[in-house]
Formats: structure tokens, sequence, C-alpha cells
């Protein structure tokens, strides 16, 4: 007996995904950039307190900054 296929409402497979940290992935920046700037409002990009913080994260945590890809593109 096969175990049955685990899909998303989408379709996508959930088992073609993959987690990975922007330490690991340091060349995906700006692919990350393209993935998330047209969803995300546009004055998030202009605060100087996210900014400020967002740079703290990438300097500090990059290990726990995640991306989730899928077919080696990022999507979330």
């Amino acid at each position: 007996m096969t175990a049955p296929s685990r899909r998303h409402r989408d379709g996508t497979d959930p088992s073609a995904l993959e987690v990975v940290t922007t330490s690991q992935r340091p060349a995906l920046e700006e692919e990350v950039e393209a993935a998330f700037r047209p969803l995300w409002p546009e004055f998030i990009f202009h605060d100087q307190i996210d900014r400020e913080h967002r740079q703290k994260v990438e300097e500090y945590f990059r290990e726990y900054d995640l991306l989730l890809l899928e077919g080696g593109q990022v999507v979330a």
C-alpha cells in the first residue's frame, strides 16, 4: 500500500519545497526582492525603523531568516 499523495489546494507538492536561510543562499537576495516587492505595501520599503531593523536581522540573524524555494525559485 502506498501513501496518499499530499498536495496543497493549489496542486503543489509540499515535498518539492526546500527551506533555506539567507545565510546559506545569499545570492538569492535579488530574487527575494523581486518576489516580495509587488506583494508588500510600498511604505515598508521607505520606513526608516524597518530599514534599521532589517539590517540588524541581516547582520546578526541570517541563519534564522528563512526562505521557501520551489524548483529553486523563491516563493516565500
